[in-house]
């Protein structure tokens, strides 16, 4: 009754006819579901949703929540496929934890185990997990691997924290064109320095809470948005140069100038993806402007 009524609410407050009954609009529309938010988006402009989304972000501003309502989150084990029915994944946990990408290594399942204080089968399940994808990981799933623990939200927040702290790690590799790779790393004449990197923060004492390093994990959480001459484009938009600028008023051009890139779709996602991180974003912006910086 509870998830029926959050529905309805956000029919109206979204404004779609209501003359028709509830079961039609719900048949009709799509519904994103995370363990945070309901929302209907059919039938709704971008632009309203995204304002929608704006407010949502200014209401729930915890750290992580961009990330978790964009990659979904998954209490067990799945293997996801692509927007476009693309079935690359490997066993993925809680969200975009990927044992088959970036996490195949004994080592890394250990930092995973450690991370969220894993004993007993849950660290010996994901210890064990093939770095399988695929029909070949789905497969194990539901055979061999059918008993995949449940991740309570505790361990869910600290594997975030994981992965913020490895994806960051991934896109500051990149700007500075550290990784070895033509693919992925920055132009010479594009790249930031150490310094560089460290002054994108709006606080330097508390670099964690920082929005700009959290916008720019949440795109590399998908490698291939960081790659192939976007990472070129992500750092010249983080490119300000009058140095009589604020902290705070960099970090307002610099999120507007990523937002340029993901509303032209020049960093490519879903639509419910893009209209996250826009609305996160346009919060992020409005939060900066009130606070004074």
């Amino acid at each position: 009754m509870k998830s029926l009524q959050i529905i309805l609410t956000l029919i109206i407050g979204l404004g779609l006819n209501t003359s028709e009954s509830l079961e039609k609009k719900i048949n009709k529309a799509s519904i994103i579901e995370t363990d945070s938010y309901k929302i209907i988006l059919n039938n709704v402009s971008d632009s309203i949703a995204i304002a929608k989304r704006a407010a949502y972000y200014t209401e729930h501003s915890e750290k992580g929540n961009l990330t978790k309502d964009r990659e979904g989150v998954n209490v067990k084990a799945n293997v996801p496929k692509g927007p476009k029915g693309q079935d690359n994944s490997g066993i993925t946990l809680a969200f975009g934890i990927d044992l088959a990408a970036g996490f195949s290594k004994a080592s890394d399942r250990q930092k995973i185990a450690n991370t969220i204080d894993a004993k007993g089968y849950l660290r010996e399940w994901i210890m064990r997990a093939p770095a399988t994808r695929g029909s070949e990981a789905r497969t194990w799933l539901k055979t061999e691997g059918n008993e995949c623990p449940v991740f309570n939200e505790a361990q869910i927040n600290n594997l975030y924290e994981f992965g913020y702290e490895f994806f960051l790690k991934r896109a500051k590799k990149r700007l500075m064109g550290t990784t070895g790779y033509k693919i992925a790393d920055v132009l010479p004449e594009f790249r930031l320095t150490e310094d560089e990197f460290d002054d994108l923060a709006l606080d330097p004492n508390a670099p964690d809470e920082d929005y700009i390093y959290e916008l720019l994990a949440d795109i590399a959480w998908n490698s291939a948005q960081f790659a192939r001459g976007r990472q070129n484009k992500i750092a010249q938009a983080l490119r300000v140069d009058q140095d009589t600028l604020s902290r705070a008023e960099k970090q307002i051009i610099r999120l507007n100038a990523l937002r340029i890139l993901i509303d032209k779709k020049i960093i490519p996602t879903s639509r419910t993806g893009r209209i996250n991180r826009l609305g996160w974003i346009d919060s992020k912006v409005e939060i900066l402007k009130l606070n004074n910086y």
